[in-house]
């Protein structure tokens, strides 16, 4: 586990890799992470263990820390060296800002924050667009972007349409119909130039959509397999525990999204990264839809 997000405070900590969490080996912490995150899906373990590292009622609980305000840690320096810290905890509302390592800065995936955009490449002839949640954006509908969007298309004539997924975990699966509808009647609508890039932390209505566009349309998958599996529970409810005032999830429905489909949904291409592959800056998804 590397380091690459911290607050302004242990942002000297940044590229570091995690050795030890008070005396407890990463492979130890792995172990018992294990226990508690279900296995069934590789993608949806790889997803989880990372968000739920932050979380110090469940390192409590799992009696990897004692005390919050002073965690011990062992770090492997980007130069090799070992370096041992006490870091304190922080609140949600303590961590207001912050601080990401440069590679995230230099890819296209993490240029914009927006629920949906797009961006055209004249020299790939390419047209990126990114939908990162599957919300309603307050500065601009859904329907708007998409005419925009489409409006663009008819303008630059791409030669290829890269629809990126990646990094949206669900909301209402129903926003993005007005783009799956227009897909579907557009020339682009073929294996050789409609791309959808899919990985770990798509889920719920994301993965719905996803599965969607497999099904109705001729778009090559390109990336990691779902976190989220193609039929799975859905439309979450919460509830507080009285004492401990833990928020507990819960699912009400079994959504069947593909009849005799079971497990997460793998990319026609599947692309595996690496770590250097973030270090540099490489894409390896999108170099990939860009050669073919």
């Amino acid at each position: 586990m590397v380091i690459v997000a911290s607050d302004s405070v242990n942002q000297k900590y940044l590229l570091n890799r995690i050795l030890s969490i008070n005396n407890n080996s990463w492979y130890k912490i792995d172990s018992l992470f294990r226990t508690i995150i279900k296995r069934d899906n590789p993608s949806y373990f790889k997803f989880f263990e990372t968000y739920y590292f932050n979380n110090v009622d469940l390192l409590k609980g799992l009696g990897i820390i004692y005390d919050p305000a002073a965690i011990p840690f062992q770090f492997m320096t980007p130069q090799g060296d070992t370096l041992n810290a006490i870091i304190r905890s922080n609140t949600k509302s303590q961590t207001r800002s912050w601080k990401y390592v440069q590679p995230f800065k230099n890819l296209l995936a993490y240029t914009k924050n927006s629920n949906y955009w797009f961006t055209y490449d004249e020299k790939n002839k390419s047209l990126y667009f990114n939908y990162q949640r599957c919300n309603e954006d307050e500065k601009e509908s859904f329907k708007a972007f998409n005419r925009r969007l489409f409006q663009t298309i008819q303008e630059v004539d791409p030669e290829k349409l890269i629809l990126d997924l990646r990094f949206n975990t669900g909301g209402n699966s129903g926003i993005l119909k007005p783009f799956i509808e227009n897909i579907r009647k557009s020339k682009l609508n073929t294996t050789k130039s409609f791309f959808v890039i899919i990985g770990r932390k798509v889920m719920s209505s994301a993965l719905m959509n996803a599965i969607e566009l497999k099904k109705t349309t001729h778009a090559t998958f390109v990336g990691e397999q779902t976190g989220g599996n193609i039929n799975h529970f859905g439309e979450l409810k919460t509830f507080e525990l009285p004492y401990s005032k833990i928020r507990v999830t819960y699912s009400t429905k079994y959504w069947e999204n593909w009849k005799n489909h079971t497990g997460s949904f793998k990319p026609d291409i599947e692309t595996s990264y690496q770590f250097s592959d973030f270090i540099n800056s490489y894409d390896k998804a999108l170099e990939v839809i860009l050669k073919q």
